[in-house]
């Protein structure tokens, strides 16, 4: 699978549109479906912005490699309707994961926590 294959999945698994993700990472909707279509490599600065977009590392874009850490914070990204006790539920979770995480995946849980506390005001 190629990285175009791995973002276009990861989008539509989000539901997020073109559109929607070239919105997040200030680009034209042409530009995501060039990436999407490997007519087009995206740059470093676009790789960041869309594993922080798409909820995953930008190693799982380049080389398709995962944790589970990274896909269940994926799949509670792709909800934006959490209310506050499921969020507080979460940190829970995520501050027992942190205890046996390895440093990159400490770094993941670390962000996400920002994103939750930036996300409940």
């Amino acid at each position: 699978m190629s990285i175009g294959d791995r973002i276009r999945r990861k989008r539509i698994g989000l539901r997020l549109t073109q559109l929607d993700l070239a919105k997040q990472l200030g680009i034209t909707p042409q530009h995501v479906s060039a990436i999407e279509k490997n007519h087009r490599l995206p740059s470093i600065e676009i790789l960041d912005k869309l594993a922080e977009a798409l909820g995953v590392s930008i190693d799982f874009l380049v080389n398709g490699h995962s944790s589970i850490l990274q896909d269940l914070i994926s799949s509670i990204q792709a909800d934006r309707r959490l209310s506050q006790r499921a969020r507080n539920t979460i940190f829970l979770m995520l501050e027992e994961l942190y205890q046996k995480a390895s440093p990159s995946e400490k770094r993941i849980i670390i962000s996400y926590q920002k994103k939750l506390n930036r996300n409940a005001g």
